[in-house]
């Protein structure tokens, strides 16, 4: 009989998938039912199958899905938005959930390794397109998270405690500094507005004033914790007419 069926299918391939649309299209219903009684009751050998399927087509897959996201970002991205609006607290449980698996975080950690520059990039020119959509993000993320701020100073504070120069550099050798550099920001020349630890605390540096120098806020958050050596910072100084 299997054989018959199979042989029948072939030899009618068009008229059994016409006549499997009506069917499905006339019980919607009772054909949704049955599937998710179906996927119920064999939700593992399911997923065994998927989990197989994704491994040997990942490519393709991948490839299909960035096509489909692009032919249809508009529409995604609204179902996105108005699903998070309906009911945000859920999608954020389920994302933290989800996060936490060890899988998805090497994923990510391999992703971020691998396109470090271009997640950067892309950042900036977020965080320039959407300026004022990104500061009114950052105060509605303090005001409902202050906890994340409070440790993230209080850390940066242990770290200027148990600097090399924590106990020797005054508000006055901060000052000369200042006037050393005109009060513009060592990197782009604008107004400076904070102080910055050339090579950063995190990367070893210390809290003498040799290494503290005017900054916009711009660049300090550009820069960051990063470090280039001593070569990449003499250049700024050579380029700027002064000194360390």
């Amino acid at each position: 009989m299997s054989t018959y069926r199979q042989m029948y299918y072939r030899t009618h391939k068009e008229q059994v998938l016409m006549a499997n649309r009506k069917y499905r299209i006339a019980n919607a219903e009772e054909v949704s039912k049955r599937k998710k009684a179906a996927r119920a009751a064999n939700w593992d050998k399911i997923r065994a199958q998927e989990r197989r399927s994704c491994a040997v087509n990942r490519e393709k897959i991948l490839e299909r899905k960035r096509k489909c996201y692009l032919a249809n970002k508009e529409t995604i991205c609204g179902e996105k938005k108005a699903k998070y609006a309906i009911d945000g607290e859920s999608v954020r449980r389920y994302m933290k959930q989800y996060r936490t698996r060890d899988q998805y975080r090497e994923q990510r950690n391999q992703y971020i390794a691998n396109n470090a520059e271009k997640i950067k990039q892309r950042e900036r020119k977020y965080r320039m397109t959407h300026r004022g959509l990104h500061a009114e993000q950052a105060r509605r993320a303090y005001h409902e998270r202050p906890e994340i701020y409070h440790a993230i100073k209080a850390r940066r504070r242990a770290m200027e405690r148990v600097a090399s120069g924590a106990n020797y550099t005054t508000a006055t050798h901060i000052q000369h500094r200042k006037e050393i550099w005109g009060n513009l920001c060592w990197i782009c020349g604008a107004v400076a507005t904070a102080t910055d630890h050339v090579k950063p605390l995190a990367a070893g540096g210390s809290h003498f004033p040799a290494n503290l120098r005017p900054i916009c806020k711009s660049c300090n958050s550009k820069k960051g914790s990063t470090w280039k050596g001593v070569n990449h910072v003499n250049m700024f100084a050579k380029a700027k007419g002064c000194h360390l």
